[in-house]
């Protein structure tokens, strides 16, 4: 009986840990250009991804240096 419950905690742990690293792993693909026109003309609330956005933009200074550039030149 312990067996099988510590069986469904790791699987629980393996799973909680998987979900970490894919959000992690989404966080450091940069952002496209039409992604950060988005951000940039406040139309970014609605989509699925808005806080994985703005976290990005919150680690990542490629794409924050990239924002700016686009802000420039608009």
């Amino acid at each position: 009986m312990l067996n099988w419950i510590f069986y469904g905690l790791m699987l629980i742990c393996g799973y909680t840990v998987y979900r970490v690293v894919l959000k992690i792993r989404r966080q450091r693909k940069h952002l496209d250009d039409e992604t950060l026109r988005k951000v940039m003309r406040n139309n970014i609330r609605d989509e699925p991804d808005y806080d994985d956005v703005i976290a990005h933009l919150g680690i990542c200074r490629k794409c924050e240096k990239r924002l700016y550039e686009l802000t420039d030149k608009e």
